[in-house]
């Protein structure tokens, strides 16, 4: 309960400060106003029926404000590092609308309406090889549809659509069959298999050690957080005797814990258990449990046949990179969670 009544207080101190703001505001003459301050959710929705009532319209959600406040603390590097770059226009285009603008352009050369761009064959993915042709002056300029990563001009770097194409399939819960039937319905040439899981291996990779970093930066921020709110540390009540000694650098928060699946029923093969900080509203925490490894589905027949000596070589070799650390139920699944996240 004491707990409670100090996030109450500092969020008390919050809205005090939003208040003033207001009142000093002439509501005639402002028509928007930007919230700046605050973190948690609950926070800015009761900020916002204060606003609301003087007229005063709040433009920035909790989500972009948080966004806000961890670009500015780690100084903008931590952008999303697999998107592409900010200056980039993606759009499916038919090569006949294409054409068809271009063919009331003259040719540089021969000054003719004779210019018209070709795919080429080559295999690269999404990406095509796109020539800019004359019929009287033969090929003009060459390029491809899609830059390549990291604007590279050296020709073993991947393209940068490529990419792309498989970080949408992580933001649909897909893989490489859902790529595969986005290819086929536009009639255009799409990954292989190989490249998509060589690419995909890449992006996990890379999204593990920016969440990492995310985590890392999340801390400090949540640190000082508190300790703009507790100046002088926790009240003791507020702290179990037995923890007392604890590092002074080391500030006490308050967590809300909540678990999700991959899909409901209690029969998804992956859950995640999540704890939150109360005052930011800021993920500190996370547990992925999975039930399932592909490469151990893909083997299972192979394994069948091998000796026990090979089959124990084999998972001695794989268990470092296996997906499985869970062998309970789906259910079962947020407690475990919990039990790692606090036995940290």
């Amino acid at each position: 309960m004491r707990k409670k009544a100090h996030l109450a207080l500092a969020r008390a101190a919050k809205k005090m400060k939003l208040a003033e703001a207001c009142e000093s505001t002439d509501v005639g003459e402002v028509q928007e106003h930007v919230l700046h301050g605050g973190g948690d959710a609950d926070f800015d929705v009761q900020a916002d029926n204060v606003l609301q009532a003087d007229n005063i319209r709040i433009t920035q959600s909790a989500s972009a404000t948080k966004l806000q406040k961890f670009q500015a603390h780690n100084g903008g590097d931590n952008a999303n590092v697999l998107q592409s770059d900010s200056d980039r226009v993606w759009t499916f285009v038919e090569m006949g609308q294409l054409n068809s603008l271009i063919s009331s352009v003259l040719c540089p050369e021969c000054q003719q309406n004779s210019v018209s761009l070709i795919l080429g064959n080559a295999k690269m993915g999404f990406s095509r090889e796109m020539t800019l042709s004359c019929t009287n002056c033969g090929e003009l300029k060459c390029v491809h549809t899609s830059p390549r990563i990291g604007r590279s001009a050296d020709q073993n770097v991947g393209f940068e659509v490529n990419r792309l194409a498989v970080l949408y399939t992580h933001e649909i819960g897909g893989g490489f069959r859902s790529l595969s039937k986005l290819s086929a319905v536009f009639g255009m040439p799409g990954l292989h298999e190989k490249t998509f899981y060589n690419l995909n291996q890449k992006i996990c990779q890379k999204i593990q050690e920016t969440g990492e970093a995310t985590l890392d930066v999340t801390a400090d921020i949540v640190k000082q957080e508190y300790l703009s709110v507790y100046p002088n540390g926790r009240p003791v009540a507020d702290v179990d005797e037995e923890w007392e000694e604890e590092e002074e650098d080391v500030p006490w928060i308050d967590v809300s814990f909540d678990g999700t699946w991959q899909k409901r029923g209690f029969t998804s093969h992956y859950g995640v258990g999540i704890a939150i900080d109360v005052l930011t509203g800021y993920v500190i925490d996370f547990e992925v449990l999975s039930t399932y490894c592909h490469t151990c589905a893909i083997n299972r027949a192979k394994l069948e046949q091998m000796t026990d000596a090979e089959r124990q070589e084999w998972e001695q070799n794989h268990q470092p990179n296996c997906c499985i650390n869970h062998e309970g139920s789906s259910k079962s699944m947020e407690r475990e969670a919990a039990l790692r996240l606090w036995g940290r």
